[in-house]
């Protein structure tokens, strides 16, 4: 299962929504602070850790919620 950290820049991130990252997209389960605590949702400034992304991007790349 991969892993990455993302800061949200703008809007709330909440778990259930769907990432468009690059050309693939994912659903979140699980998101975590940078305690471990698990997070329903996140505003901006937040920096969390999403689980079971199918592929990990580069760094800087830009991801979407739909």
């Amino acid at each position: 299962m991969n892993a990455m950290t993302l800061i949200v820049k703008q809007g709330t991130l909440k778990q259930g929504s769907i990432l468009v990252i690059g050309e693939s997209y994912t659903k979140i389960k699980n998101m975590y602070d940078d305690a471990g605590n698990e997070l329903k949702e996140a505003k901006p400034g937040d920096a969390v850790q999403i689980m079971g992304i199918p592929n990990i991007p580069a760094a800087g790349d830009f991801i979407y919620e739909v």
